[in-house]
């Protein structure tokens, strides 16, 4: 039963991702005509990372993939929705913070920890002093964040070498959190001159709905047969 309700989710995030492009293709009001769909999305991937259930690698290892997505669904909720950029980028810290630590074996390192905090006081240092366009509140949150996910793709990375996963979800999350990066270069990309007729904003969610999808799906141990 339970194999069946995921395939449907899976074909329903398909149905979803071919609107939601299709849409944008053809009408150039990104936001209005396809937030509400795309965030039908992310809480699909939520729905996925909960039935989870027995079929994990550990409880903790599921948890904190849920609680990512807990978080992502909030980040989306604020910019997807609600137009609220500073907590959205808020949230997004913490998911980053929750994906470093899951791929770090479900522990936040000593050496994880003093690495995040020297990159983000030179980023948070830079960005002031170089750039004044920008709400002083958004740069120092964006800041922060530009140098959580290159830094959580990196520990992505590092999974396959500390075999923390069997190699195909090392895999996952490795092509999850790139697609997630992907994502994130074409957010900032579209704020800026070179975001020639749209495409960047376009490619936003082209890279970051199947990168979701993954995520959810890393969480299951695909050598176990799904419980009930």
């Amino acid at each position: 039963m339970k194999s069946i309700i995921i395939k449907i989710i899976l074909i329903l995030e398909f149905i979803i991702y071919i609107t939601f492009t299709y849409n944008d293709l053809n009408y150039k009001n990104l936001y209005t005509n396809t937030s509400f769909i795309k965030y039908i999305g992310i809480l699909l991937c939520l729905l996925l990372s909960f039935l989870i259930g027995n079929d994990g690698y550990s409880k903790k290892d599921s948890t904190l993939l849920q609680f990512a997505l807990i978080l992502t669904a909030l980040a989306d909720l604020c910019l997807v929705i609600l137009n609220k950029t500073i907590p959205g980028v808020f949230f997004f810290c913490l998911v980053q913070i929750t994906y470093i630590t899951r791929y770090s074996g479900g522990k936040l390192h000593l050496k994880n920890i003093y690495t995040i905090v020297i990159l983000v006081i030179l980023s948070v240092f830079t960005s002031k002093t170089y750039i004044h366009i920008i709400d002083s509140r958004l740069l120092f949150i964006a800041s922060i964040y530009a140098i959580l996910l290159p830094y959580s793709v990196y520990t992505s990375y590092k999974t396959l070498k500390r075999k923390i996963y069997p190699k195909d979800n090392c895999y996952l999350v490795s092509i999850a959190m790139t697609l997630f990066l992907l994502c994130d270069i074409n957010v900032g990309i579209s704020h800026t001159f070179l975001n020639h007729n749209g495409i960047s904003t376009l490619l936003v969610w082209t890279f970051y709905l199947p990168s979701q999808v993954l995520l959810a799906l890393s969480g299951y141990d695909f050598k176990k047969e799904l419980s009930h």
